[in-house]
């Protein structure tokens, strides 16, 4: 019975792992802004498609903690997109917006300019990447590559996203408290039956 009482606010408070691939197509997906720095989050930009106006990259998510990671060799992801490469050589980045606001929600570069897909995937920032971002309530994010002009781009990068901790519903703390408050009046009258 004890273990009833420990179980469940301990149930509660867990969060299910989803974990999501996702293979975003350097000739596909990217964004449109005035200038060409590197996206900050909180940033408007334009999310733009190859051929233009087509479908986004899109994924719902609720409120929580996730973790992103370079997916290279999960089951799900593409092992062609192992990095990018645009005019000036090969490149590993990945953008993500909220799709209601066209806000910057996450953006990671690493590796630098490579020379050649190969040589980009190898950089171990690139090989290790692994960032958290939080969404404080369900969002559509859209995923893209940092890049304006899509058409002589190629290849692309596979992502991992998984949930690390979720925002519990407004219910769970109140089930918490009622689990440990009879937890606790049951602790409490096991002490009077012994004395």
């Amino acid at each position: 019975m004890n273990a009833l009482f420990l179980a469940l606010p301990l149930a509660l408070l867990s969060a299910t792992a989803q974990a999501t691939v996702i293979n975003i197509d350097a000739r596909e997906f990217g964004f449109a802004f005035p200038t060409d720095p590197a996206p900050e989050v909180g940033q408007l930009i334009t999310p733009i498609t190859n051929p233009p106006g087509g479908p986004l990259l899109q994924l719902t998510l609720e409120p929580g903690t996730y973790v992103i990671r370079n997916a290279t060799g999960m089951s799900g992801a593409d092992p062609n997109f192992i990095g990018w490469n645009y005019s000036s050589g090969w490149v590993w980045s990945v953008v993500v917006s909220d799709a209601a606001t066209n806000q910057v929600v996450y953006y990671a570069d690493r590796g630098g300019v490579q020379g050649t897909q190969a040589s980009i995937a190898a950089q171990p920032d690139v090989q290790s990447f692994q960032d958290t971002f939080v969404l404080t309530q369900a969002t559509t994010l859209n995923f893209m590559i940092r890049d304006y002009y899509l058409p002589d781009n190629a290849g692309g990068v596979a992502v991992d996203v998984s949930l690390i901790s979720s925002v519990p519903d407004a219910p769970t703390p109140a089930l918490l408290a009622l689990g440990l408050a009879a937890m606790g009046l049951r602790l409490r009258g096991r002490g009077r039956l012994k004395a």
